[in-house]
């Protein structure tokens, strides 16, 4: 338990003899001998004032409220002020470079007591202590988010929702200069840009508070063509038909077929010019040649000429077959990653080369045993036709593919 302020002066005793093994702070000591016994302080003077102060705030300055006193009034007074030690009763450690009649503390995250401690110039003992000054530390709310997307369109609302804290005063900000208070609340973005959330919680009793990151929300704008439909349909399970058709553009430069595995990690495919502003209904199509079987995912990326850019919807389509070949790779054409799928697992390495339309060696690398999906960056290969070789214990399989830049 912390001492009390003002209530009593602090015995020396254990005190004492901590701040006699730190020695004189003057490198010229007189022999305390040769003084008169009440040559040093015996009084400690007086310092000021207790602080009540929230978590994350800064102590103000303890001021000297009246000089320590007694002794050789010939001989200047020295300080050192110490501070408690956490979590241990009663025990103080002195604090580096705190030598002046008053003290700031810097940032301190708990209940903290410090008294200063004196003597006169040339004695290695502190005899007197001023009284103690206790800086309270209030703690702030914490509390546990239940929900907050990460995603989500313009005009479309969201829910935010934090754990109930009772006496606790919530306030959310969704970083678009909108702000609105409650524990369970609603929001709706006007526009498609990225947010960062927070939420300040403020105790009722001590008005105390913390601000906490909630989350990155990316909101999805509308896009600036007006989509009559946007599909994609696999007629045999050897290639996806993609199409879709504008109403309208507005500054239109392009778009960006995009295609996905698990329909997070995104690769493009296709990139087809845009027709910059017209009330014409425009038609786009696309062949994706050999897609991997399972679910395939697709999206549009729509970029302006100032090079802002908005989503469409992704849609899926399905594969239902087995590739024939022992191996395949994808997507083809490629740009950065190649990614190679076996029918089956090798029980052994296989050695994987890749040979340029000159039938030169450009990559060799090791597909290890046991593994039936493998990504190559071929991000640095020239623009061409390749072919890859794959020679295994149970097989040898070489196929073609065609490198194209963004």
């Amino acid at each position: 338990m912390l001492l009390p302020p003002h209530s009593r002066r602090v015995r020396v005793g254990y005190l004492m003899l901590a701040v006699f093994l730190l020695g004189s702070l003057s490198s010229n000591t007189y022999a305390t001998n040769s003084l008169a016994p009440l040559s040093n302080v015996d009084n400690g003077g007086e310092v000021g004032y207790n602080q009540t102060i929230c978590f994350g705030d800064t102590p103000t300055e303890l001021i000297n409220i009246s000089d320590a006193s007694g002794g050789n009034n010939n001989l200047a007074i020295e300080y050192l002020w110490m501070q408690s030690i956490p979590g241990i009763n009663n025990q103080w450690q002195a604090i580096p470079g705190a030598t002046s009649a008053s003290y700031t503390p810097g940032p301190i995250n708990q209940t903290t007591a410090f008294i200063r401690c004196a003597r006169r110039f040339g004695f290695a003992n502190y005899t007197a202590e001023s009284n103690v000054i206790v800086i309270n530390i209030q703690s702030a709310p914490i509390v546990s988010i239940i929900e907050a997307p990460f995603f989500g369109n313009s005009q479309e609302d969201l829910t935010f929702t934090a754990a109930y804290l009772p006496f606790v005063d919530y306030l959310w900000d969704f970083g678009d200069g909108n702000t609105a208070s409650g524990r369970d609340v609603v929001h709706n973005y006007q526009y498609g840009n990225n947010y960062t959330v927070t939420l300040t919680l403020t105790d009722q009793m001590t008005g105390c508070s913390i601000t906490i990151p909630v989350t990155d929300v990316i909101i999805l704008g509308p896009l600036p063509v007006e989509l009559a439909y946007f599909r994609a349909e696999s007629p045999d399970n050897y290639r996806v038909e993609i199409s879709w058709e504008t109403s309208s553009e507005e500054n239109n430069a392009y778009f960006l077929l995009q295609h996905s595995l698990d329909g997070e990690r995104f690769e493009v495919i296709s990139s087809q010019a845009g027709q910059g502003t017209t009330d014409a209904n425009t038609a786009y199509q696309f062949t994706h040649p050999n897609p991997p079987g399972g679910i395939n995912y697709y999206r549009l990326k729509q970029v302006d000429y100032d090079d802002s850019y908005a989503y469409s919807e992704v849609i899926a389509v399905k594969i239902d077959r087995d590739f024939p070949k022992a191996i395949r790779v994808y997507p083809n054409p490629v740009r950065e990653q190649l990614r190679i799928q076996l029918k089956s697992a090798s029980e052994r390495e296989a050695v994987v080369s890749v040979f340029n339309q000159n039938h030169q060696l450009l990559d060799q690398f090791i597909l290890p045993a046991g593994v039936k999906h493998f990504e190559r960056t071929v991000s640095q290969y020239p623009s061409g036709h390749y072919v890859l070789k794959v020679r295994a214990r149970e097989f040898r399989e070489s196929l073609p593919f065609i490198k194209i830049e963004d």
